[in-house]
């Protein structure tokens, strides 16, 4: 292992257990959340501020992991993303105090571990939908993954409370829990934007590639006319063809009569 990619390792370890953390902390911290409900109200800690009609305006309290699970899906990719509430959930079930009623293997009992149990898996949704990046595609991945950990969480509520009667079940669980989505709605667009500028800021900080530029080849001279090549360039023509066994041929003599020399003609006598 190089000492490169065992640094990039440790990092990534550091970086799982601050989301984990985050999680952890989120637990005892309560925040407060405006809401707009038709009705009366059935949200835990609800102070009421208006109405008008059937419509009340208000605030709710709620724990800070809904915050913490939606900045794991915002900063983190998927992988990272599951593995830090992956790895919140592991801590908690082995006895150290981090959910709201406790912790241990006991608290798998729980009716509010369904809720957790989808914490890994809507921290792996809302990164996965982000990953193009976009104030929209990361809020439409922030409020899914709330919905999935909603639908799970309510679900398992609901089917524990038909002992009570349908309708005694859905005022208990599953009409408090929708009343929540308009508030998280709210809440999940600061989360958006930030994800939204820390995309932006890498897009301008990455560095542009340079692009490389092709090898020269060495080019004949240019000639003119019948200007002949340089010595080392002289381009060789094909071989005479030879049979094998076939001396060299020797150019032709021309066959005749050898040409006639006329000699001047000497001084006559008289």
């Amino acid at each position: 292992m190089t000492p490169g990619s065992e640094r990039s390792r440790v990092l990534k370890l550091l970086r799982m257990a601050l989301f984990a953390s985050f999680t952890a902390l989120g637990t005892f911290v309560a925040v407060p959340l405006p809401y707009l409900i038709m009705g009366h109200s059935h949200l835990p800690n609800a102070e009421e501020w208006a109405a008008w009609h059937a419509l009340s305006l208000g605030l709710y309290t709620t724990s800070a992991q809904t915050l913490a699970l939606g900045v794991a899906g915002t900063l983190l990719n998927p992988v990272m993303a599951f593995a830090s509430q992956a790895l919140y959930l592991l801590i908690g079930l082995a006895g150290l105090p981090i959910f709201a009623d406790g912790g241990g293997p006991g608290y798998l009992h729980s009716p509010h571990f369904p809720f957790l149990l989808m914490f890994p898996f809507a921290a792996w949704l809302s990164a996965k939908i982000a990953r193009s990046g976009g104030f929209r595609r990361r809020w439409w991945g922030l409020m899914a993954a709330q919905v999935l950990v909603i639908a799970v969480g309510a679900g398992a509520e609901f089917a524990g409370d038909l002992g009570y009667g349908l309708q005694e079940a859905w005022k208990l669980t599953a009409w408090p829990m929708m009343q929540t989505l308009p508030s998280l709605m709210l809440a999940m667009i600061p989360l958006a934007v930030l994800g939204a500028v820390g995309d932006r800021w890498r897009r301008v900080m990455r560095p542009v590639p340079q692009p490389v530029a092709a090898p020269e080849r060495d080019s004949l001279p240019e000639r003119t006319g019948s200007q002949p090549l340089p010595v080392g360039r002289q381009i060789a023509g094909p071989p005479d063809r030879l049979k094998l066994g076939e001396a060299p041929r020797k150019p032709k003599a021309i066959e005749g009569p050898p040409p006639r020399i006329s000699l001047p003609d000497g001084p006559q006598d008289s």
